[in-house]
Formats: C-alpha cells, sequence, structure tokens
C-alpha cells in the first residue's frame, strides 16, 4: 500500500532518522568491543609476562634448594 504523498516526507525523514541512531548505536557497540577487546588483550599479555617471571622464580628457587642440599650432605 502506497504512502500518501503528504506524510511521504515525515516518513522518510523518520527512515533516515531511525538509519542514523541505528548506526549510532553499532558504532558504539563495535568502539567498547574493541576497547574491551584490546583491554583484555593487554591483560593476557601481562598475565603470560608475569607467568613466566613467576615460573623463572620458581626454577631458580628449585636450583638453589637443590644446591643447598647437595652442599649439605
Amino acid at each position: 500500500m502506497p504512502i500518501p504523498a503528504h506524510q511521504r516526507k515525515d516518513f522518510v525523514a523518520y527512515a533516515y532518522q531511525r538509519r542514523n541512531n541505528l548506526l549510532q548505536n553499532l558504532r558504539a557497540i563495535l568502539l567498547y568491543d574493541w576497547g574491551n577487546q584490546d583491554m583484555l588483550n593487554a591483560n593476557a599479555v601481562q598475565s603470560s609476562d608475569e607467568y613466566v617471571a613467576e615460573l623463572m622464580a620458581k626454577g631458580k628457587s628449585y636450583i638453589e634448594k637443590g644446591r643447598n642440599l647437595k652442599s649439605g650432605k
């Protein structure tokens, strides 16, 4: 059913406004998700670096304990 001519301008204006609102929402969602993804990636790299540092510290402590046991015998 066609839209009457006197309502067509209002309908087109509403359609453009609706499209712009949807695009703004989509941009906001994508920027939020990308920001969170960057934060998660930063934390993952930081936590893996911390994990490696902890492993190295544990390895050093095991080596020192082993040396102490051998020298104590």
